[in-house]
């Protein structure tokens, strides 16, 4: 295989921790203790995981709402865990929850409420970055149903004709909230729309997390060589747009049952590397049973912790580099 044993471990021990923290999430929202909406990742762990793998020191990710696997492996455990709980412990004290947390340091930054708007947003930091002679590429992941927007597709035509540092990802997890992506698009294969703006595209099994950390690799490469691109990555939605959404009614049994049967990611990443005599199942009961008793403890932390003050909420230190600026309420 082309990466050592140990980094095939270390992704796969990444895979359980995303599986087991989301579902201990979705449990927190359906017994009351997540306030927001749980936007939860299951069955979509592979893109996450592999995206946030293949970034080099100097890169950037901007993360779509359902990209907590990636986040995970970016942010202190109980930290971020307490800011889905929108708990004071939490690494923006409750008040970004996971949707819109962003960092600079290091190098996260935001995800974008607005469907679809976050290409142009990203891309006009990629525009900086180039224009100031920085290193770094931007990637920037949005789902299927952004792509029905019409900025995405200015911020393609902008970047192509700048030949600027960013890889675009699609995750498209064949739902746009409530919308099946063949309702939403004529043509289901979406990446090769920029082609004719003069990018390359590419579509990848969203749910082989090698094939995506090695097509991220590559992307980064090229868009490090301002050869911008699109790498569309096919998966598959297994819950409702949120915990508790009407959305949940909409999605087929069968089709679910199916998915999680045979084209987990995670189950898939297990089983190639048994085959490939890398882990075992000791291991495998190892590793489960160790994070299940870390993520408990912290989400036990974070249920009991509390919520931030109307004061603490509206103070200004907490939302301005420069408190000033705000004005009065």
């Amino acid at each position: 295989m082309k990466y050592s044993e140990s980094e095939l471990k270390n992704m796969y021990e990444q895979l359980i921790l995303a599986r087991i923290w989301s579902d201990k999430w979705e449990r927190g929202a359906y017994n009351g203790q997540v306030v927001n909406s749980a936007h939860l990742p299951h069955g979509q762990e592979a893109v996450g995981i592999g995206v946030q793998n293949a970034l080099r020191e100097v890169d950037y990710l901007a993360p779509s709402h359902r990209f907590q696997p990636a986040l995970l492996q970016r942010y202190d455990l109980q930290a971020f865990t307490s800011e889905v709980f929108n708990k004071v412990g939490g690494f923006r004290r409750g008040i970004c929850f996971d949707f819109h947390i962003s960092d600079i340091d290091n190098k996260t930054l935001f995800c974008e409420g607005t469907l679809g708007s976050a290409y142009p947003i990203h891309t006009g930091f990629a525009w900086s970055l180039k224009s100031q002679g920085k290193e770094g590429v931007v990637v920037t992941v949005q789902g299927d149903g952004a792509v029905a927007e019409g900025n995405v597709y200015e911020a393609w035509q902008f970047a192509a004709l700048h030949k600027l540092p960013v890889l675009f990802i699609i995750e498209n997890n064949d739902w746009g909230e409530g919308s099946r992506t063949h309702e939403m698009h004529a043509v289901t294969d979406l990446a090769p729309r920029v082609e004719p703006l003069g990018m390359w595209a590419e579509i990848v099994d969203g749910n082989d997390v090698l094939a995506v950390r090695e097509a991220v690799e590559q992307g980064i490469a090229r868009a490090a060589g301002f050869e911008p691109g699109v790498i569309e990555f096919k998966t598959l939605r297994w819950k409702g747009h949120f915990a508790g959404d009407f959305s949940d009614q909409l999605v087929d049994p069968e089709e679910q049952k199916k998915a999680m049967e045979h084209n987990d990611p995670v189950k898939r990443f297990e089983g190639l590397l048994k085959e490939q005599g890398v882990i075992d199942d000791v291991f495998v009961e190892s590793c489960r049973n160790r994070i299940d008793g870390e993520l408990e403890e912290i989400f036990r932390i974070a249920s009991e912790d509390r919520f931030a003050t109307k004061e603490e909420v509206v103070n200004y230190d907490w939302i301005y580099a420069t408190p000033a600026t705000g004005g009065e309420l």
